[in-house]
């Protein structure tokens, strides 16, 4: 009885590592917070677009205005 008992310890704790094994792995959770962070990111970014969209188009030619500065 108690070597019957003993299997099925030793069987239980070889699934249970196997199940460990299995959550602790770290490629599908990398891939799943790299995404967050590149939506993040562009959230960000058109956000920052929307916002200030009229300052950015202001300053963008402003720098265009400077660089076609017209021979004399």
């Amino acid at each position: 009885m108690e070597e019957l008992f003993i299997k099925v310890c030793i069987a239980g704790q070889d699934k249970l590592r196997r199940v460990m094994e299995r959550l602790n792995r770290q490629e599908g959770q990398t891939a799943v917070e790299y995404g967050l962070i590149v939506g993040f990111v562009a959230l960000a970014v058109v956000a920052a677009f929307t916002l200030l969209g009229g300052r950015v188009r202001d300053a963008i030619n402003a720098v265009a205005d400077a660089i076609n500065v017209k021979p004399q």
